[in-house]
């Protein structure tokens, strides 16, 4: 099986459904440091974990910096110049007030009577939910501002890179939102009181998703990947 370019990109970050996990250099690296901070009698999943693993990560990517600073003649104690912000598009505001609904939905459902008598059945599409239910907005976001990126930068090399970015990202919104919709689906079918309300979110996504496609179309057969 071929893993996709750049799968950093392409991941959700549920590893236990991923069939590239065998290949993919991430996770391989979050088993090795999982290994290490066992190795010095340091639970990996405890918040103690967890901030010894960011500390040894910024401590990794602090060095890289100054390798890479140095090898390319970079003066780290020069001023930053400002980054100009792109500006937030109708498209990503949308995305997000869905994401905060449907967020506040997850909880009414998971509440409801109907879950709970149900709950076997619907725990896997309510899982789904949970995880995509901002992801979506976020890799949306993502993709805006790598598109943005992509239209005002001047260097053809990180041009690249911003399309590459802006694409794959909005890939990933795209996965995103047919997860939402599906799981929805679901959960209408056994949650009635709230039905109405789950399948007005299924059309919004559904909207959502036809805009951020027909943005997409726009930039279809430029870049170089």
């Amino acid at each position: 099986m071929e893993i996709p370019e750049a799968p950093y990109n392409y991941c959700d970050y549920r590893c236990e459904k991923c069939p590239w996990t065998e290949h993919c250099a991430i996770y391989q690296q979050e088993q090795a440091d999982r290994l290490l901070l066992q190795a010095d009698e340091i639970d990996p999943d405890s918040w103690e974990g967890t901030l010894e693993l960011v500390r040894r990560n910024f401590e990794k990517a602090h060095k890289m910096l100054e390798e890479d600073a140095e090898k390319m003649g970079i003066d780290l104690s020069d001023p930053l110049e400002p980054v100009p912000e792109p500006p937030e598009t109708e498209l990503e505001q949308r995305a997000h007030e869905c994401a905060l609904r449907l967020h506040q939905l997850s909880k009414r459902i998971a509440s409801s009577e109907e879950f709970s008598r149900w709950q076997e059945i619907l725990d896997e599409a309510y899982q789904d939910l949970l995880w995509n239910q901002t992801l979506f907005a976020v890799k949306l976001r993502r993709a805006m501002h790598g598109l943005w990126d992509y239209e005002n930068e001047d260097d053809d090399d990180l041009r690249d890179v911003d399309f590459s970015d802006g694409m794959k990202s909005a890939e990933v919104s795209v996965r995103a939102m047919e997860s939402n919709r599906e799981a929805l689906a679901i959960l209408a079918e056994k949650i009635s009181p709230l039905a109405g309300e789950i399948r007005q979110e299924i059309r919004e996504l559904e909207q959502i998703q036809s805009a951020l496609e027909a943005e997409l179309r726009k930039y279809r057969g430029e870049g170089s990947s």
